[in-house]
């Protein structure tokens, strides 16, 4: 039975949808276009009901991992593609909005085979958040905090020895020119030649914001001392780590995972004065990096966010789908990473390839898209589908685990990291999530800090006679 709260999310949802539906219709020229359109959003229609039934997809006070990644998809990939479908020509764009809806749908069935397989429901998440967070830090946290820290700050200090010119600082050298800065930026990271690449990578993107949100989330919780000190000890070495390839996104990342910590501790409400001013943390690097680099341009900050987070993921991965297999055949795992060569392939930069192409054969730069691009790009239509549903089967289980753990400040600072990475799909691949961005590492940081043993198993026993009672 749908409560009262739950239809009039539900119908604010459905006349989004259809305010989105006429204005889509209005672009599209032949009855085939508008039939494509009103498929999509048939799609979202029949998805939505069918995950608000399965994890509360559209209660906003009760996000999850898998809720987050339906959501953030169909924002920023679905419904934009409906645009960028409209003023393409050619069978392309068909493949495009194809797998674009096909992606929706697997999303589905992922997440309800999963709970079916786990004997979850979205009881289960609503038990959760209104469970109090515990009072007691696990067993080894503040030893292995430090251990953990101590170990970043080794592996900065050597970063800094290996890298040969870090973007930042040559900014702050009083070095201008954008072209030499992106071929730096892909130098210091990307085409880092080091046997600790991957290291570098889980430093910048798991380890150091993990690291912050459990000493920051600890203080606001706790208000010790000990964990406001290794705050300040993490959060200025970890900020200037995370921003030395002067990339927007991952600085603007960790004020916005903040945002979906305190989210998680306040049970879904957080205060508007609390998010007015994690934004605009998150938008004071990237709007410094814009100025420094181009100090006459002007720049429009709503037009700039809403490019960056509604259109440009869209648009990049269309090319996707026209440069594969037509320009090049599909690779077949050519594409994920320094793993390639081990399966006997010859590495392709896909992303650098997609950008040349967009932009005229620039040869420094990336063309970044959603994790279906690259599911394309290698394996067809196949990859789109079969990855599709194993990608939200996949967070649904991380979800499912998550919830089953002891509610402690490591699980909810753990499960806000994963928020923010499913968003990240949007515009990543999801060997670059796995391999790079650290999804194992995150899990296995979790699993060595939160040694709360039997807590846990009476948590899931008590999770399991609820729901069983609930059924």
């Amino acid at each position: 039975m749908v409560k009262t709260g739950d239809k009039k999310t539900l119908t604010v949802a459905l006349l989004i949808g259809l305010g989105l539906a006429a204005g889509a219709l209005s672009q599209h020229r032949t009855a085939a276009e508008a039939l494509i359109v009103l498929t999509g959003f048939a799609i979202f229609g029949a998805s939505g009901l069918w995950l608000q039934k399965e994890i509360g997809i559209f209660k906003l006070n009760r996000l999850t991992i898998p809720g987050w990644l339906y959501l953030s998809y169909m924002l920023m990939i679905f419904f934009p593609a409906l645009g960028i479908f409209s003023t393409q020509t050619g069978i392309y764009r068909y493949y495009y909005i194809g797998s674009v809806q096909l992606t929706a749908i697997a999303f589905s069935f992922g997440i309800m085979a999963t709970n079916r397989l786990l004997s979850s429901s979205a009881a289960e998440t609503e038990a959760f958040y209104k469970r109090d967070l515990s009072i007691k830090e696990p067993p080894g946290l503040r030893t292995g905090f430090m251990i953990l820290l101590a170990a970043s700050l080794a592996l900065t200090v050597v970063y800094l020895l290996e890298v040969k010119a870090a973007p930042l600082l040559y900014l702050l050298k009083g070095g201008r020119s954008i072209e030499s800065l992106m071929i730096m930026r892909e130098h210091s990271f990307k085409l880092l030649n080091s046997r600790l690449i991957y290291l570098f990578s889980w430093l910048r993107g798991t380890i150091y914001p993990l690291l912050i949100l459990i000493a920051g989330g600890s203080y606001y919780v706790f208000k010790d001392k000990w964990w406001l000190i290794r705050f300040i000890a993490t959060i200025l070495p970890g900020l200037f780590y995370i921003a030395l390839s002067t990339e927007k996104a991952p600085v603007a990342a960790v004020f916005v995972m903040m945002l979906f910590l305190l989210y998680l501790i306040r049970k879904g409400r957080v205060p508007l004065a609390w998010t007015g001013a994690l934004v605009a943390l998150a938008m004071i690097f990237p709007l410094a990096v814009i100025k420094v680099v181009a100090p006459g341009a002007t720049v429009d900050l709503f037009q700039y966010v809403f490019n960056r987070v509604f259109s440009v993921p869209a648009f990049t991965l269309y090319y996707y789908f026209e440069i594969f297999p037509a320009k090049v055949g599909f690779l077949w795992g050519a594409s994920i990473g320094k793993l390639a060569p081990l399966f006997g392939l010859r590495q392709f930069e896909l992303t650098n390839y997609v950008f040349k192409y967009m932009y005229n054969g620039i040869e420094s730069g990336s063309a970044n898209a959603a994790f279906i691009g690259d599911l394309w790009a290698n394996f067809g239509v196949i990859g789109v589908v079969a990855g599709s549903f194993l990608v939200a089967a996949l967070f649904q289980a991380i979800h499912i685990m998550l919830i089953r753990k002891e509610k402690n400040i490591l699980t909810l600072a753990v499960y806000a990291w994963f928020i923010y990475l499913t968003w990240m799909l949007a515009s990543t691949s999801i060997f670059v999530v796995i391999l790079s961005h650290g999804l194992i590492v995150a899990l296995l940081i979790h699993a060595a800090l939160n040694r709360t043993g039997k807590r846990d198993l009476d948590v899931a026993l008590e999770t399991g006679e609820r729901i069983a009672t609930d059924g």
